[in-house]
Order: structure tokens, then sequence, then C-alpha cells
């Protein structure tokens, strides 16, 4: 399921792809590592339940409380794996979202791509009135006109990433326009 995308979304995809992506693609590398942690864990509380309990009688833990004690940590254990599968999921989620957001970036016409490219990629990190204004010079164009084109070009994305048009479909798309 996509995210529902906005012009600051977009502008940080078309500015960041790379590494918006790298860290995406890091993080659920992150989640699956702590995933297979836990086999080590159970292996670690089990250890640590079968040692001598001091206070116990005779120096050995009575089978409740490790009964008792596993049960606990299985439950843990269960809530800890679930948290890690929906974060998993948000992150596919979000890198779906980004590769979308390209996609129709590339399924623009020429002079819409290369907008918001000076605006979002080359002059970034400026602020918005200055961004404006280089994009204008870059492009002959008056101030207006890019504030204009950049809106229309935002929202022809959008429209194409909003559509029913599986990515497959808009790849296609971007197949033949080739």
């Amino acid at each position: 399921m996509y995210q529902k995308v906005d012009e600051g979304f977009i502008g940080d995809v078309l500015s960041n792809y790379k590494e918006k992506k790298d860290r995406i693609e890091k993080e659920i590398q992150e989640m699956y590592s702590l995933l297979n942690e836990k086999s080590r864990m159970e292996t670690d509380i089990i250890e640590s339940v079968s040692y001598p309990d001091s206070l116990g009688e005779k120096g050995i833990r009575r089978f409740g409380d490790v009964g008792a004690i596993f049960l606990a940590y299985a439950k843990l254990m269960q809530e800890h794996e679930t948290s890690i599968f929906h974060y998993i999921q948000k992150l596919v989620n979000e890198l779906d979202s980004i590769h979308r957001v390209m996609l129709c970036f590339f399924l623009l016409d020429e002079k819409e791509r290369e907008l918001l490219e000076i605006f979002f990629k080359r002059y970034g990190g400026e602020k918005y009135d200055v961004r404006v204004h280089l994009t204008a010079g870059q492009l002959d164009m008056s101030d207006s006109t890019v504030k204009r084109r950049k809106k229309d070009a935002v929202q022809a994305l959008k429209e194409l990433y909003d559509s029913s048009c599986s990515s497959e479909e808009l790849l296609r798309h971007l197949k033949e326009k080739a």
C-alpha cells in the first residue's frame, strides 16, 4: 500500500532518492537481523533459568517457576516479533512509495522533469523563493511561470502516483515512451 504523497515528500524523494532508498534498505536488513537474534535469545533464557536458584529448595528452581518465566518470555518475544514485522511492512511500503514517485517522475514530459529536477535536486537546499528565482534563471522563465509550471508538474506526478495503474503498468508505459 502506497503512502499519500505531497509536494514535500516528492521533493524529498527527488532530491535524496539514493540516500532514502539506502537508509530504508539498511533498516530492513537490521530488522531482519533482530528477528534472527530471537533463537539466540531463546537459548540464553533457557540456559539462565536452568541454573540453580539460591532461593529455591535444595538449589534447584521449581518447574513452575521455569515454566512461568518461559511463558512470559515467549509472550514478550511474540510481541517483539510482531512489532518488528509491522515496522518492516511500514519500511517496505515507504520504499515502494519512493520507487513509485521515481517511476512517475520519469513518466513526466521532458520539460516537467527538467523543471522538477532543477528545482528540487539542484537547488533543493535553498529557501523556496531562492529556488524559484534560481530555477527561473536557469530555464529563462519568470518566477511566476516557474511556480505555475512546478505546481502543474507536481500535480501531474501526483495524478500518476494516485492512479489505479499498478507500478508494472506504469513501467510498461515508460518502456513504450522510450
